[in-house]
């Protein structure tokens, strides 16, 4: 007979998972599979349904629940003993616990059919215990080269084998851009298409149109100053905001719009720039024209935060869309009262 209490205090620790507190099984349903040896128990899925008490026919003692976790199915009364009835069930009698061997399993801990648990130790790496969903099985589960980010060179798939990504396309080359195993295009190789530094009043304000919406004043400004980025020359774009109206208008800030660039419809645009910005928010937009200079797409990615240091940001990467004849860029501070510098801005047109 099942105990009217499971095993107080019990704390258990497994390498594939841990131990699920003892509570009272719900009745057995009509037609669940009863597995014979629960202490053998295997489950392929991944991630596994753990299996109760009841849907183990077991009435006693610790067993897997065949998720690599452990569950308390109760005691035995009147002098019945926990596995004597057959794998954690009771019975008059003894009971003979099984042993990793005998359950297949090589990791974690397994019930032993008397009540007790396992302890079939643990894997050498890079084999994990339940990787690839086998339950007390010491497997590696190998990467792939879209999950390492790698889409050219070797790579190792983390269970002692190299993976061949592949090759690049001419003129990309493996590592062109400074990341490995990634194909780019070096700009030695492929030169911007528009280069911008603000060395001269020809690089800005012409041909650029600047403004700050929900402004509360006129003091706001865009204009070529002395903070340049490493490298980017004796002057940058300075962008500055003054307060904003309260309630804000829509998309509140200080924007500047370069001139148009020539650009081919279904190709990559890739921009690259220098920004520093204190933590303020702002955002780089790249905004695709048809041949009546109508905006027909965009894209955008926000700057990363920087303590006041000019480091380059993240590379924005855009497909322009069918019709596309031109296009240009939007530099945007988006706090109030806030400044930002933009240096060594740079547009590629990436290779086929």
């Amino acid at each position: 007979m099942r105990g009217a209490a499971a095993i107080a205090g019990l704390l258990l620790v497994s390498s594939c998972g841990g131990v699920n507190d003892a509570s009272e099984p719900a009745p057995k349903d009509a037609g669940v599979d009863v597995v014979a040896d629960a202490a053998g128990l295997v489950d392929g899925s991944w991630l596994c349904t753990p299996k109760t008490c009841s849907a183990l026919d077991a009435d006693c003692g610790d067993t897997s629940d065949g998720c690599g976790n452990v569950i308390s199915c109760g005691t035995c009364s009147n002098g019945e003993t926990c596995g004597a009835g057959g794998p954690n069930r009771c019975g008059v009698g003894a009971c003979t616990p099984t042993t990793c061997a005998a359950a297949s399993a090589e990791c974690g801990l397994v019930g032993d059919g008397c009540g007790k648990t396992l302890d079939c130790g643990t894997c050498t790496l890079p084999k994990t215990c339940g990787a690839g969903g086998e339950v007390n099985k010491c497997n590696c589960v190998p990467t792939t080269c879209t999950a390492a980010g790698a889409t050219c060179g070797s790579v190792p798939d983390g269970c002692g084998t190299n993976l061949d990504c592949g090759s690049c396309k001419a003129p990309k080359t493996c590592g062109g851009l400074g990341t490995p195993n990634v194909c780019g295009c070096s700009p030695s190789d492929c030169p911007p298409i528009y280069a911008n530094s603000f060395e001269s009043t020809a690089d800005f304000p012409t041909g650029w149109n600047s403004w700050q919406n929900c402004a509360t004043d006129t003091t706001w400004s865009a204009a070529r100053d002395q903070f340049p980025a490493p490298s980017g020359g004796s002057f940058d774009l300075r962008l500055h905001t003054t307060g904003f109206v309260s309630p804000p208008c829509q998309y509140p800030g200080i924007y500047a719009l370069t001139p148009g660039i020539a650009a081919t419809a279904g190709r990559d645009y890739r921009v690259e720039a220098w920004i520093r910005n204190g933590g303020n928010s702002g955002v780089t937009t790249i905004l695709f024209y048809d041949g009546a200079d109508q905006e027909i797409g965009n894209q955008e990615i926000v700057w990363a935060p920087d303590t006041w240091q000019y480091g380059a940001d993240p590379s924005l990467i855009a497909k322009s869309p069918a019709n596309t004849q031109k296009l240009r860029l939007r530099f945007g501070l988006q706090t109030a009262s806030a400044f930002a510098d933009v240096d060594r801005v740079e547009v590629y047109l990436e290779p086929l």
